[in-house]
């Protein structure tokens, strides 16, 4: 479900954002929509589960008030010590924010990027399509053939990025619906097996203690990834005029999604990003 769900986003959003840009323009359209998303983050931030308390027999009420108390500052507190007690989770967070800002900017201006190239309206809108429908595919195919126990980060963050990026720039030297829809393939099917593998790592990331935070982090990102991206891409379309800027900036952000991931890998052995069991 939740792998139709995000490429039928694909399909819904872009209308959604022309409309809001044709009205608002482009920086004040996306934060409009953005601040409907806003109430995400902050529901996710303030929102913790209740931990259950087991209390001895024969305590009395002091103490089982005072442990209640204990408990309620200890879960507080986790949300933010996720990232002292898991350092790896620093990395991932940074990384699993340039992913969704590459996905959401993409998605925005996939098909006003193929109209500015020449297409027909219909025709551009066919490359949303596509690459939603790739999306679907890269992360069945992630379903089908990953280790869960044993992903690692060259799989799920550098090399989906390194293609992503080649994608965009090859957009630079194609105007025809063929070579788009190539790049559309490409880039939709890496983006959604990066999606779902970065989901599915978190597991080997983060100790079962905080995985709920590290879920509840990662979507606050998502909130602020969607905020950011949309926002720079759409100033940078508005000051140069076109739409190659904007994946121009989307290249370099997965460019430096690659070279984050490389460090990542780089700076720790397998047992540094991976948690013991």
């Amino acid at each position: 479900m939740s792998c139709l769900g995000t490429n039928f986003g694909i399909a819904v959003f872009p209308p959604i954002m022309s409309f809001l840009e044709e009205l608002y323009g482009t920086t004040d359209g996306l934060s409009i929509f953005g601040a409907f998303l806003w109430n995400t983050a902050i529901v996710g931030l303030i929102t913790t589960t209740c931990s259950s308390v087991d209390n001895s027999a024969g305590a009395d009420y002091d103490d089982e008030e005072n442990q209640v108390s204990h408990d309620d500052h200890k879960r507080r507190s986790s949300h933010f010590a996720i990232f002292f007690e898991q350092p790896p989770f620093i990395a991932f967070f940074v990384l699993s924010i340039l992913v969704e800002t590459s996905f959401v900017a993409w998605a925005i201006y996939l098909v006003p990027y193929g109209e500015s190239k020449g297409l027909e309206p219909n025709r551009a809108a066919l490359l949303s399509t596509i690459g939603g429908t790739s999306g679907l595919l890269g992360k069945i195919f992630l379903a089908m053939v990953a280790n869960f126990d044993s992903l690692h980060p060259l799989i799920v963050f550098t090399i989906p990025s390194l293609i992503i990026a080649f994608s965009y720039l090859t957009t630079f030297f194609w105007s025809d619906f063929a070579g788009l829809a190539t790049s559309s393939v490409m880039s939709g099917f890496c983006i959604g097996f990066q999606g779902s593998g970065r989901f599915t790592m978190l597991g080997l990331v983060v100790s079962d203690e905080y995985f709920k935070t590290a879920v509840t982090w990662l979507y606050s990102g998502y909130i602020l990834s969607t905020l950011s991206g949309g926002i720079v891409a759409g100033y940078l379309r508005d000051i140069s005029g076109n739409f190659q800027a904007v994946f121009g900036f989307l290249a370099v952000v997965c460019l430096l999604n690659a070279a984050i991931s490389l460090l990542w890998i780089l700076s720790t052995t397998k047992k540094g990003w991976k948690k013991s069991h």
